[in-house]
């Protein structure tokens, strides 16, 4: 008599089980970003603490302006990949230097990074990290996980170590998601050979390779690896291989034409 009872009791508390940890998963994913969005203060999101070592010195600055640059350039009808600022009057080429274009070009266009590069240097971190989190899931739905197991891989992947310690440093590694997202869209197109993933695949890889060079080339060893593991169909990884070919081209003609001295590489 009772037995239907514990049951159907059961079954409604494990309803609402990983609705409850989804929650709390994002609302901790959010925490940090919160506390900076919600104080009175402009500050950035990995910016030094007051009792640091070394004054006025770390790299969010440089990331942060980078994200203010290309917005002013742009605005101005110039190449971002040239600035005149450093090394006047001749200025300096940038296409060397480590900066995510994707995201700076992305946030220039909403007109954030002229007024404020803070801001826009922040959200391009919380996007980076919830896209993680939710291509994680993706990834991970994919290869046969669970909703268990692709939400604990999407915070795996928010919260890796070597992604977090990067929010203190260089958003274009800590903005890892394309990469994730490359993997998991070339997994989909080789199983099912559906075009829509062929093309999210080809976007994917290009917004990798604009926000670091690194993600791109990880994202094609990834895609190889997949191949191989599933036993993928020649034809489909050749496919995939004409994007990273490509991808590299586009890469390649980026900087190759970016105007001023690209011999060599500009120093800091």
């Amino acid at each position: 008599m009772f037995s239907g009872n514990s049951d159907a009791y059961d079954h409604s508390v494990k309803r609402y089980v990983f609705p409850a940890i989804l929650a709390i998963s994002l609302f901790l994913l959010l925490l940090p970003y919160g506390k900076i969005f919600l104080s009175h203060q402009q500050r950035i999101i990995s910016e030094v603490m007051p009792d640091h070592s070394v004054r006025s010195d770390s790299d969010v600055y440089d990331q942060t302006w980078q994200f203010w640059w290309v917005s002013h350039a742009l605005d101005n009808g110039n190449d971002p990949r040239y600035c005149r600022l450093i090394y006047p009057p001749d200025g300096v080429s940038l296409v060397f230097q480590h900066i995510g274009w994707f995201d700076t070009y992305l946030f220039a266009l909403t007109g954030i990074s002229s007024s404020n590069p803070s801001l826009s240097y922040n959200l391009s971190l919380l996007l980076g990290t919830l896209l993680t989190a939710l291509f994680g899931w993706y990834l991970a739905r994919s290869w046969g996980a669970d909703r268990y197991g692709a939400l604990f891989t999407a915070l795996a992947l928010a919260w890796l170590p070597s992604r977090t310690a990067h929010l203190l440093q260089h958003y274009q590694l800590a903005n890892c998601w394309a990469l994730i997202a490359s993997l998991w869209l070339c997994r989909e197109y080789l199983s099912k050979r559906n075009w829509r993933y062929y093309a999210g695949f080809a976007v994917a890889m290009l917004a990798a390779a604009f926000e670091s060079p690194f993600l791109a080339m990880f994202a094609a060893i990834g895609m190889f690896a997949t191949a191989f593991i599933i036993h993928a169909s020649w034809r489909r990884t050749v496919m995939l291989t004409l994007v990273v070919i490509i991808v590299t081209i586009i890469s390649a003609v980026f900087i190759i034409k970016a105007p001023g001295d690209v011999v060599s590489p500009a120093m800091h």
